[in-house]
């Protein structure tokens, strides 16, 4: 007689994928607190918090990608938690593609600002971000920095949550 699934020792793929979803865990909270600051405090050039930034969304990426890899391969993974896995991979790229759009060398604006933070995009007197060559239009910027702060966020966390429901229900039905 064998042990139930959760009483027996993980297997190789199971414990890659804890640990990159740990991994992503921490590379969100990270991104999550270099990104309150960089909300408030970016100023154009570059600058350590936005590497540190950047840096922990590649490992975020590189993460959510093994761990969703590993959840996949798992024979002993029901459907139920491979979907959140996949789901969150492709969040979190859309965090990293939108990710870059939200920096900005120059502000086009019709009335005094505070040119300091993503934020300023969402004074009414900014007219158009530029950063290099590109240039969007306050509008423009404002549903990106939405979608980048607020909406992809809630769904990683949604989908992750989804996904541990899955874990910790597939556990109680052995």
């Amino acid at each position: 007689m064998s042990a139930p699934a959760h009483l027996a020792e993980p297997s190789l793929v199971q414990r890659l994928s804890r640990l990159a979803f740990w991994v992503l865990g921490v590379a969100i909270a990270g991104m999550f607190a270099t990104g309150i600051w960089l909300a408030f405090e970016y100023k154009p050039g570059g600058g350590a918090v936005r590497g540190l930034h950047a840096a922990l969304g590649v490992v975020a990426v590189v993460s959510a990608l093994v761990g969703a890899v590993c959840t996949v391969a798992d024979n002993e993974r029901s459907t139920a938690g491979i979907l959140p896995s996949i789901f969150v991979l492709l969040v979190v790229g859309g965090l990293y593609l939108t990710g870059p759009t939200l920096a900005w060398d120059e502000i086009t604006a019709n009335g005094p600002i505070a040119p300091k933070g993503v934020t300023v995009g969402f004074d009414d007197n900014v007219g158009v971000l530029t950063q290099g060559d590109r240039a969007i239009k306050a509008d423009d910027y404002r549903r990106v920095a939405f979608l980048h702060t607020i909406g992809m966020p809630f769904l990683v966390l949604v989908m992750g949550g989804a996904g541990l429901w899955a874990v910790r229900r597939t556990f109680r039905d052995d």
